[in-house]
């Protein structure tokens, strides 16, 4: 009896055990199967073995399977069923499967095309992922929901129709589908998850249906707008912002090769984290002075960027804002910003001349890290603290201008494996011993005082034209005009405001930005109606500033330097 018994556990256990470490039940006829009371799901090969080999060519699923005299009716496709199928071209499905689990054809570079019956009511999770010779693939109109990558990196798909019954689309759905060229959101979806769409590189045209009540394409923008929060959510190549749009959401051109250009108007009042990251074919940017926060990474990696304008309200540039931003040569700071995040400018090999602005307390790490072009630097007085390897591999250093009278808290690898040993220090007189007493500015190869700050310009208003002076010679100006309370309406109003704000501020290469110098300039006795419509609108507003920039209202730049 006792013997029984361990003959009984022994053959249970090994049965567990082949359980476990097989993923089939049967094979037949080149398909593997698990089976559950009167079903069949197909699945893989036993575990631990590779599913590479497992299904080659094209393999027709059937409807029923018969095993053992019993007749099964196939009604799923198990998780991992066909991943990694190397040579695996196409597959079909029989009408009565009605699950594909997740990752079931993920990392097929083979498959070409699959169908999916109508009685599939989802596509799961990383479905599809990096099948990237799937050219077209037809979604049932039973499906409600697309997963988390369910077509990520599917790289040849150069169509997709997504049926109306479809509620929400998951994170990175389409992720890397490079050659997918337009899409229409149903007035059914309520969801996009994030990454939706990005590294989409070909995508021009973006379309959400009329009767969305989340999200909206107004005024033929191409691009996915979240209504209530009137933020650009989902961009693309040939996405113009709308002026109602306040906010660029994160990641919303992210991966965006083929974006060239951008617009973006004054209603926006911030650009969020990884908005344009990687769009290496944007080659310049004005951000206007309604933004007030350049968030993380928001540019980073646009190295097809050589020219940007920062808006005079910007006060915080995030961390790795501009990294990688290989072709930027130069970039003005405005007084406007306080705070400029770690590896803001990192790896700009680019970038040749910096001028931090008076309004910075703090130079973080690695800020200018790895901007190996970079030749001179202007610290002004107002910084306390320079932030570890702030300056590393600077390699083309030749001066730092530095106007704290009290030598900065520095960290010791401030300038780590940069040219500073060469290079010229020019401090203020009174503190040239207190730097050449203190690491790591001591290391630096001479010492020389330094040139004052720019004095503050005057503003002159006469006969309708704008004149800057400045007692420092051969200074460049740098100023902004604005209108008060001017807004956008969707009636024709006269929101004109009487008073022109006028702010500038002096630069010079080795020398700290001036304090600003404002001026209000009364604009009531202009003719306001600029433009002959009989009303007094926005468009008169600008034409005004131009006519005083000597533009002749033909539309210039309302920030000039």
């Amino acid at each position: 009896m006792k013997r029984t018994n361990i003959t009984f556990l022994l053959t249970l256990l090994m049965s567990m055990l082949g359980t476990t470490a097989s993923a089939y039940v049967a094979e037949v006829d080149g398909i593997y199967y698990n089976f559950s009371g009167s079903k069949a799901t197909v699945t893989y090969m036993a575990t631990g073995s590779s599913n590479k080999d497992a299904y080659k060519g094209e393999v027709n699923i059937p409807p029923t399977v018969t095993y053992s005299g019993t007749i099964y009716t196939v009604t799923a496709i198990g998780e991992k069923a066909f991943s990694a199928c190397s040579k695996l071209n196409t597959v079909t499905i029989p009408d009565n499967v009605t699950s594909i689990g997740e990752q079931a054809f993920s990392s097929c570079p083979s498959l070409t095309s699959v169908n999916i019956p109508n009685g599939v009511t989802s596509i799961s999770k990383q479905t599809f992922t990096s099948c990237r010779s799937l050219t077209t693939i037809t979604i049932p109109s039973s499906v409600t929901s697309i997963g988390e990558r369910a077509f990520d990196g599917c790289r040849s798909l150069t169509t997709i129709s997504i049926p109306s019954s479809v509620t929400s689309i998951g994170e990175r759905a389409f992720n890397g589908c490079r050659s997918l060229t337009t899409i229409t959101i149903p007035s059914s979806v309520i969801s996009i998850g994030e990454r939706a769409f990005s590294d989409c590189d070909e995508l021009s045209s973006i379309v959400v249906e009329e009767g969305n009540t989340v999200y909206d394409s107004r005024e033929n923008c191409n691009a996915i707008i979240l209504t209530d929060a009137k933020t650009l959510y989902i961009g693309c190549k040939n996405t113009t912002i709308p002026s109602s749009v306040t906010s660029i959401g994160e990641r919303a051109f992210d991966g965006c090769r083929s974006l060239t250009t951008i617009s973006i108007p004054n209603s926006v009042t911030s650009i969020g984290e990884h908005a344009f990251n990687s769009c290496t074919g944007l080659t310049s940017v004005t951000i206007p002075n309604s933004v007030i926060t350049i968030c993380e990474w928001a540019f980073s990696n646009c190295s097809g960027l050589t020219a940007i304008s920062i808006g005079n309200s910007v006060t915080s540039i995030g961390n790795y804002a501009f990294n990688g931003c290989s072709g930027l040569t130069a970039i003005t700071i405005p007084h406007s910003v306080t705070t400029i995040g770690e590896n803001a400018f990192d790896n700009c090999s680019g970038l040749t001349t910096v001028t931090i602005p008076n309004s910075v307390t703090a130079i973080n790490n690695s800020v200018f890290s790895s901007c190996s072009s970079l030749t001179s630097v202007t610290i002004p007085s107002s910084v306390t603290s320079i932030g570890v390897r702030a300056f590393y591999l600077c390699s083309s250093l030749t001066s730092v201008y530095c106007f704290a009278e009290s030598v900065p808290s520095t960290a010791a690898n401030a300038f780590e494996n940069s040219s500073y040993g060469s290079a010229t220090l020019y401090v203020p007189a009174a503190a040239l011993e207190a730097y050449q007493a203190a690491e790591p500015w001591s290391s630096f190869n001479s010492f020389e005082a330094a040139s004052n700050q720019c004095a503050p310009p005057t503003i002159a208003f006469d006969k309708g034209q704008l004149t800057f002076t400045c007692e420092t010679e051969g200074v460049r100006y740098v100023y902004s005009l604005s209108t008060g309370n001017i807004t956008t309406d969707s009636g024709n109003v006269n929101p004109l405001a009487p008073i022109l704000h006028v702010s500038v501020y002096a630069m010079k290469d080795g020398y700290v930005d001036s304090y600003p110098a404002t001026l209000d300039i009364d604009i009531s006795g202009l003719k306001g109606d600029t433009n002959g419509d009989g009303k007094i609108t926005i468009s008169d507003a600008v034409g005004i500033v131009n006519i005083i920039l000597g533009n002749n209202g033909g539309g210039g730049p309302l920030v000039e330097e």
